[in-house]
């Protein structure tokens, strides 16, 4: 998704060596170990009702993929990937069967999306950061079938992207993109404008570390 008017690209810095905490949605919470330009697998600890299996990794220890399985067939994916320019990129991937009600979408203590679904609409209600930890939403962007919101956290050096879709198929498609490592502004970049009722919400946005949900 290009940055909302105002926005600007994020510098990084290379993070410390060590052990670093992700709670993966509702499957568990994965741990990755970094050591030089490297990524690896720690642990994995699934919550009850789920199962977990590697996806597939680089070669060369920069990326890790891995794939819990559910209640709902399609399961969720996790990714991490160490960068060049230094920076630790996660996605977190999900596909639920939608369902008319109201649900919150939260990301560790960075912020909260409360949202709506009625037939083949999406209606955002609130969307919310925990200002008092640090975090700002810095962009956010929803029609009736989805929504993108950015939240950013100068001091943790971290940005989120939280975004959700809704299929012709009545599956709802959730993604949190976390980067970790970013030199951000002191109150991160300018807050973005809604987007046009045309636009079609995108996706790209989190951990506790050790040295994320």
């Amino acid at each position: 998704m290009p940055a909302a008017s105002g926005t600007t690209e994020p510098l990084a810095t290379r993070l410390p060596a060590g052990s670093y905490r992700f709670t993966a949605g509702q499957a568990g919470v994965v741990t990755i170990r970094l050591s030089g330009g490297g990524v690896a697998l720690e642990s994995m600890e699934p919550n009850d009702g789920w199962s977990h299996r590697p996806d597939g990794s680089d070669a060369e220890g920069g990326e890790i993929e891995l794939r819990f399985v559910g209640p709902d067939p399609a399961g969720l994916d996790f990714a991490a990937e160490r960068d060049d320019d230094g920076t630790l990129d996660t996605r977190i991937a999900e596909s639920t069967v939608a369902g008319d009600r109201q649900r919150t979408a939260t990301s560790g203590d960075a912020g909260a999306v409360t949202f709506t679904i009625v037939g083949e609409q999406l209606r955002v209600d609130d969307a919310r950061a925990e200002n008092q930890a640090g975090w700002h939403i810095v962009e956010d962007e929803f029609d009736e079938e989805g929504f993108s919101i950015a939240f950013a956290n100068a001091g943790r050096s971290t940005g989120i992207r939280m975004s959700a879709e809704l299929g012709d198929d009545q599956r709802l498609e959730m993604e949190t993109h976390t980067r970790i490592g970013l030199r951000l502004p002191g109150r991160a970049s300018r807050r973005g404008t809604r987007s046009d009722p045309d636009d079609h919400a995108a996706t790209d946005g989190a951990p506790h570390a050790h040295g994320r949900r």
